[in-house]
């Protein structure tokens, strides 16, 4: 049997699922089965009470399940959503027919108390036969290749953002979120429990994946400190930033944290300097995790190093140019050849509007001394002109290759922060993947992280410490 890191691939991407528990009444039992149905998998539905689901023919047990050729299984995963109680005796079920896999939807154990501890037990003694992921989590989503194992609130879309939550709540509404800000995501996961697949198996996986480039995280606790800490070592060196949110860091928190996924929280002093000492960008909020990463996403082909900051108002491009020096990214001069040093730089409005702003941005985008342009617009959003400006911004950033963040302060500032674009010019870069913000701050303080970031990592391997040399104590 593989280990659980090996076998990270194999349960993100089954051919064969079988959902035990399966039914057209009950959230997750209908939801999750509605959204396997619509994926690149061959589905089988198990439920001893009812025939069919949704029009799938219903076995009463896995043994029924058709046989494969060869030494496989009945099925690649299982995904279960029955009772607590009937947890154990269906996974028993499951080794029997040779499912490898199995997802444990069903909540009810180790967050519940000392029955409940009982129950968890007992799932982790089939360790050795069945790697699980859960229980008491929410599933998957391989996005990437439209495989859907858990319940989507909105229509998903791929990217390059990985992301692992211990709650599965937050899993589940965040792929919106991080749609709504442009990002797109390859992977969702819900840890749950971690009785047996651990977060940090993920973040392995995801270090090494190629069609991942950065990684989120929603930590509640953590059953094995020296894994995460080899897991994130494993991430800093393949380049991949880490943005991470850690909740039980207060004594209310803690305690929280212990009754929703099990989880023990550990000392949040701890935790954070483990975050500087291996690179893990730290924030606090949500809107925090989706902005910084999104902009990581946006820039991380790019060194993003010198950024021209191109502003339609002299008042925004001054206010961010203080933001800017204050996150540690102060605004470089101009290179000589554009007859400007002041950066941010004042353009006008008549230069930041329609076609015209391709012509504006070219010279920067194609400068071999710039790395990123960010956008800075203080205007309505919502007149018939701007969809031409929008449509020239992705252009001009597809001709060139180079990542643009746009800050666009106006009507749209309170719904901006809350991820609804109602201006049709602002969906056109949304739906182009360019990270957008209503006000200057967020976006400044995602590319101050990032920078740090990647000056810490340059840092870092210079030491030594990715080669396992020098005691890899450069901070971020």
């Amino acid at each position: 049997m593989k280990d659980r890191v090996s076998a990270v691939a194999d349960l993100l991407s089954p051919h064969v699922v079988v959902h035990i528990g399966a039914s057209e009444s009950g959230v997750y039992p209908s939801d999750v089965f509605k959204s396997l149905a619509s994926s690149p998998v061959t589905l089988y539905a198990v439920n001893p009470k009812r025939s069919e689901v949704f029009g799938h023919h219903c076995f009463s047990s896995v043994a029924e399940l058709p046989d494969r050729e060869g030494t496989e299984g009945k099925a690649d995963l299982a995904i279960i959503t029955v009772p607590a109680a009937s947890v154990p005796a269906v996974i028993s079920d499951c080794a029997a027919a040779g499912i490898g896999q199995a997802v444990v939807i069903s909540a009810g154990f180790a967050e519940a108390g000392a029955a409940g501890r009982i129950l968890q037990a007992q799932v982790e003694a089939f360790e050795d036969r069945v790697h699980i992921l859960g229980p008491n989590c929410a599933g998957f989503a391989n996005i990437a290749d439209g495989i859907i194992a858990t319940r989507m609130y909105s229509r998903p879309v791929a990217g390059k953002i990985s992301f692992v939550s211990q709650s599965g709540a937050l899993m589940m509404a965040l792929h919106g979120a991080f749609a709504e800000r442009g990002a797109g995501l390859r992977y969702i996961v819900s840890v749950g429990n971690q009785a047996g697949f651990r977060l940090s198996d993920f973040l392995f996986h995801f270090a090494s994946d190629p069609g991942t480039r950065v990684i989120a995280a929603f930590i509640e606790g953590l059953p094995d400190g020296t894994e995460f800490v080899e897991a994130a070592r494993r991430c800093l060196e393949a380049g991949k930033p880490v943005i991470a949110i850690k909740s039980g860091r207060t004594e209310l928190g803690r305690k929280l944290a212990a009754t929703h996924t099990a989880a023990l929280a550990g000392e949040g002093e701890v935790f954070e300097a483990v975050c500087r000492q291996y690179g893990i960008i730290l924030v606090d909020d949500i809107d925090d995790l989706i902005a910084t990463s999104s902009v990581a996403a946006a820039v991380a082909d790019s060194p993003v190093s010198r950024i021209a900051w191109i502003s339609q108002s002299g008042g925004l491009g001054s206010l961010t140019g203080d933001l800017a020096k204050s996150a540690g990214i102060e605004p470089e001069s101009f290179p000589p050849e554009f007859g400007i040093s002041l950066n941010p730089v004042d353009v006008g409005g008549d230069k930041m509007r329609g076609a015209v702003v391709k012509d504006t941005l070219r010279p920067f985008l194609a400068h071999q001394g710039i790395d990123a342009v960010v956008l800075l617009f203080a205007k309505d959003p919502n007149r018939e002109i701007e969809m031409e400006t929008a449509r020239n911004v992705v252009a001009a950033r597809d001709e060139s290759g180079k990542p643009i963040v746009v800050i666009w302060v106006g009507p749209t500032l309170s719904t901006l922060s809350t991820g609804s674009v109602a201006s049709p010019a602002l969906q056109v870069l949304r739906e182009a993947g360019i990270p957008l913000f209503g006000s200057p701050g967020p976006a400044v303080c995602a590319l101050g992280r990032l920078s740090a970031w990647r000056r810490f990592r340059k840092a870092w391997i210079a030491s030594g410490a990715s080669a396992g040399k020098g005691d890899g104590h450069a901070h971020l």
